[in-house]
């Protein structure tokens, strides 16, 4: 499946937000209008080189909303921070968190089948 392919499947599946693909050879950002996530993607990209997919779902998201929460903003040395203290309390894990200051859902992971 394309990055647009993935992009469109997004879309089909309801939710509004952003998305982040990368594979060894690029990297591609999708964004609806009006939702400014590029520092949320970067974040999580740097926490680690073999995850292949950034989701910030701000509308549209049906799973269990009984997942922990976590302040970023648009400064990165502190979102790294959080992120990195998240890590060590297990976040890694899961791969999913509340974004507090907008509530968005943000999903990461290893396989681009996920999305």
């Amino acid at each position: 499946m394309t990055v647009g392919q993935k992009w469109l499947k997004f879309k089909q599946d309801g939710y509004c937000g952003s998305l982040t693909i990368r594979s060894r050879s690029e990297q591609s950002f999708e964004s609806d209008p009006g939702y400014n996530d590029k520092h949320i993607h970067e974040a999580i990209l740097e926490m680690d080189p073999e995850y292949t997919y950034v989701k910030v779902i701000h509308e549209g998201y049906k799973g269990s909303m009984d997942i922990p929460t976590i302040e970023l903003g648009n400064d990165a040395a502190q979102n790294q921070d959080t992120l990195d203290n998240a890590i060590l309390e297990g976040l890694a894990h899961l791969r999913i968190f509340r974004e507090a200051n907008t509530g968005a859902i943000v999903q990461f992971g290893y396989k681009l089948e996920d999305i």
